[in-house]
């Protein structure tokens, strides 16, 4: 089961005032393991500015299709320039999860996540490839299992 992903661009759509935020993300199925699956959630124009609505939603979304071991939160090709919209990521689901980050979003990600402490929850560090943060999920569940 290893690559399954949906097949189009997911799109959560939240009010906000008088306007609508959208944020558009698409999910893949990285790794299946006994507990579940590991899902990664690929966000395309995350920003700051939009609030943490869109990405709990959207999480939301995956852990009630999926019901995933781990979750895999990639801002790699978001637009995350700093703002609370970050702070969706916030592991309420009491799931495991680790942030993704490369290119143009690294820098604001990290500093977001480090200054709010919220760096600890998330796998102690930011990673960049997706080889890196499964290993790091399936280390975590078998240790916590």
């Amino acid at each position: 089961m290893r690559g399954r992903s949906s097949k189009r661009m997911q799109l959560t759509r939240i009010p906000l005032g008088r306007s609508t935020v959208m944020l558009k993300w698409k999910t893949k199925v990285v790794e299946q393991l006994d507990e579940g699956p590991i899902v990664r959630v690929e966000f395309f124009n995350a920003t700051g500015d939009s609030g943490s609505a869109p990405i709990r939603e959207a999480i939301n979304s995956v852990l009630d299709k999926y019901c995933p071991a781990a979750l895999v939160l990639d801002f790699s090709r978001s637009k995350y320039e700093g703002g609370d919209g970050i702070f969706g990521v916030v592991p309420t689901h009491r799931k495991p999860a680790c942030v993704m980050a490369q290119g143009p979003c690294k820098h604001y990600v990290e500093h977001t996540l480090t200054v709010s402490g919220l760096i600890g929850l998330l796998g102690g560090r930011l990673f960049e490839t997706e080889m890196s943060a499964v290993e790091y999920l399936k280390t975590r569940l078998t240790h916590s299992g």
